[in-house]
């Protein structure tokens, strides 16, 4: 009888034992359920400092450069004019003034809207 009192005793207090144990554990989150990731608080040490510009002066070598002024109404025709004066109209006043050219072309807008004032050079 004595045996027998042990033997469910010692079943009622292992399952007691899991039960607590299950009560400890913490529920899985569902799959679809987000989950909110805790971020630690910056600390002042790792605040970032803004970043740090320094300003040189620099000299260039001196520079002649040939330009035309022009305005273009439409996109399309600054791309047409831009073209013409780049290939055409400078290349002709380059080669009959036997000019060395160094660098690319380049153009200045006076404007970002239409009628587009520029310089081509």
């Amino acid at each position: 009888m004595k045996k027998l009192v042990v033997i469910i005793m010692s079943a009622f207090l292992v399952s007691c034992s899991n039960s607590t144990e299950e009560k400890k554990a913490e529920p899985e989150a569902k799959k679809d359920t987000p989950t909110k990731k805790e971020e630690p608080a910056p600390t002042p040490a790792e605040t970032k400092r803004p970043p740090i510009i320094n300003i040189t002066d620099t000299l260039s070598a001196k520079q002649v450069i040939i330009y035309m002024k022009d305005s273009a109404a439409t996109v399309e025709r600054l791309q047409v004019k831009l073209a013409e004066i780049w290939n055409l109209k400078l290349g002709t006043v380059i080669q009959k003034n036997k000019l060395k050219t160094t660098g690319r072309p380049t153009a200045w807008y006076k404007n970002s809207k239409l009628p587009f004032f520029f310089e081509a050079g």
